[in-house]
């Protein structure tokens, strides 16, 4: 507006030489979603092992302390003589012992995070029992994966197999951590 038409009186804005102003606003929301995808490179695969002492002393879920793969916390829980549910807890006791691997960071996780990841579990012996390769995306909601009846509690205990010597066992991830969305 020209300060000519301003100063107008005709015009209505000054006012005793007073001026007022006015706005209307209209505030459009739209959410926008912008996913990022960093594909990591197959060369980067962490091992990481725990001798567990006293197994027959164990009750409920072992937990290894966590570590660190590509930015992520990672842990592993190994169920004795139990089942796990899809949170990771107990649901049942059974005949065989359950292993899973936790992607702790993906507690903290926004509902469009996700890190997907391959693995392996094992229990070592004479012969190392595979869990075979698993791969799972972690999210929020999903924040473990593992074989509820990974190995049978009576192949476990045999001594021909050697995965309990002294009362103690031998428990193995590999992972590779490969999207991180």
């Amino acid at each position: 507006m020209s300060k000519k038409s301003l100063r107008d009186q005709s015009s209505g804005y000054l006012v005793k030489d007073n001026l007022v102003l006015g706005a209307e606003v209209f505030v459009m929301k739209k959410q926008r979603i912008v996913e990022s995808v960093t594909v990591l490179k197959p060369m980067y695969t962490r091992l990481r092992d725990w001798k567990i002492v006293e197994f027959s002393k164990l009750e409920g879920v072992w937990v290894s302390e966590e570590f660190n793969m590509r930015d992520v916390e990672w842990k592993l829980k190994l169920y004795p003589n139990g089942y796990f549910d899809s949170n990771g807890d107990v649901s049942s006791k059974g005949n065989a012992m359950s292993m899973s691997l936790v992607c702790v960071s993906a507690e903290k996780f926004t509902v469009h995070q996700k890190v997907k990841a391959k693995f392996h579990m094992r229990l070592k012996g004479r012969s190392d029992h595979d869990s075979g390769k698993l791969s799972h995306w972690f999210t929020s909601s999903s924040t473990c994966c593992g074989q509820s009846a990974f190995i049978s509690l009576a192949k476990l205990r045999d001594p021909e197999n050697g995965f309990l010597v002294d009362d103690c066992c031998t428990v193995q991830v590999e992972i590779f951590v490969q999207l991180v969305a």
